[in-house]
């Protein structure tokens, strides 16, 4: 063979070498990474990749930093190869500044990987760093793949489901049509978390919830004007509101919400003349005499009642789909119809569940699909 064939046919291996392993990704040792704190380089337990691992992130700032460079912007599959032999254990994983918590689990005294998912790095440098919250865990290298699944289409509606919405309410829904995909809008349940965040980071969130969990009771104890209040004088300083409903027991038989607190049947929907029905009628319109204030305050509301109700731990879906997106249409034309209330954003809120599709009550009854996560470290 000709020394020119033998240099091509070489060059030719190294090309297929390289896409091989674009294609496939890459693995970082966390040996090689960046440990802070009081981590180190231990080899005591058999089965790791490469020449060690990291161990135990016991203390307070433990934090293992993977640097590595990207030619371009893309898509990648992140897998933690790792060992939990003191139990399951829950931490945290930052991927360029956006930090969330990963189960650990003990499958026994042997390294494993666990998938994150997803993930998008971009072109240049890129961090990945897994730190310390429950602690107690060996972590041995992380890998990534490229991920070429296309991301899945979706068409958002510029058009709001309230018949003639108010200019301020449409005004609000225009602006997050505008920034969706773009930014992240922070936010809080009530007035004290938000005064927490104002005392320890110097800024309050962008969005703050309140509730319409006691405006269908007269306790002695609730003052219901003070939802007026917050909300006024929240949106006159530029902020979002968004608007909950913990429905107490529409009989009155409990106080609860729960399922488990509760009988009340919200399968008695389908007949109108029950008193279950009539319960929920009259519950309704005593909250819409609330949201018409908020109405006549000119004040635009991120509504989000019957939420998480695939996860059957709230009256409204202890019966299943059906009944709840019969009771979401009656909320629905009930304020918007009977009482004329058009300042409201619709926000059908699921949950996790595999099945809470299931319980969408439609595109002509929602502006805005949500869905509420929660942190397993609580």
């Amino acid at each position: 063979m000709k020394a020119g064939k033998r240099i091509l046919t070489v060059c030719l291996m190294m090309v297929a070498v390289i896409s091989a392993i674009r294609a496939q990704g890459a693995k970082y040792e966390a040996e090689n990474a960046q440990l802070t704190g009081s981590l180190k380089v231990e080899s005591t337990l058999a089965g790791f990749s490469g020449t060690g691992y990291v161990s135990k992130f016991e203390a307070d700032g433990d934090k293992l930093t993977f640097r590595f460079t990207l030619a371009a912007k893309q898509a990648y599959d992140l897998f933690i190869g790792y060992a939990a032999p003191y139990g399951d254990k829950i931490n945290i994983v930052e991927i360029n500044g956006g930090r969330s918590e990963v189960q650990f689990k003990n499958l026994g005294n042997n390294f494993r990987e666990v998938s994150y998912g997803k993930i998008r790095l971009k072109a240049g440098e890129n961090l990945i760093s897994i730190s310390k919250s429950w602690g107690w865990f060996l972590i041995d290298y992380i890998r990534i793949v490229l991920n070429n699944t296309p991301d899945t289409p979706f068409s958002i509606s510029t058009v709001m489901v309230t018949p003639v919405p108010a200019p301020i309410a449409q005004r609000e829904f225009n602006y997050l049509l505008e920034n969706f995909g773009k930014n992240i809008h922070s936010g809080v349940m009530d007035m004290k978390e938000a005064e927490w965040l104002r005392t320890n980071t110097g800024k309050y969130p962008a969005l703050l919830g309140l509730d319409l969990m006691n405006h269908t009771r007269n306790y002695s104890w609730f003052d219901k004007n003070v939802l007026i209040n917050e909300a006024t004088s929240w949106y006159a300083n530029h902020g979002m509101l968004a608007l909950c409903w913990h429905w107490r027991d529409p009989l009155r038989i409990t106080e609860e919400f729960y399922t488990e607190k509760t009988t009340f049947n919200v399968a008695r929907i389908s007949d109108t003349l029950s008193v279950e029905y009539k319960a929920m009628v009259s519950d309704i319109d005593l909250v819409a005499v609330w949201l018409k204030a908020l109405q006549n305050a000119n004040l635009p509301i991120l509504f989000r009642p019957l939420h998480e109700a695939s996860g059957k731990w709230f009256w409204w879906g202890a019966k299943g789909p059906e009944p709840c997106k019969a009771l979401w249409k009656l909320i629905f034309n009930r304020l918007t119809v009977t009482h004329g209330i058009h300042n409201l954003i619709w926000v059908w809120t699921t949950d996790s569940k595999d099945d809470n599709l299931d319980w969408y009550p439609g595109d002509e009854y929602v502006d805005i699909l949500g869905v509420d996560i929660y942190s397993q470290n609580g």
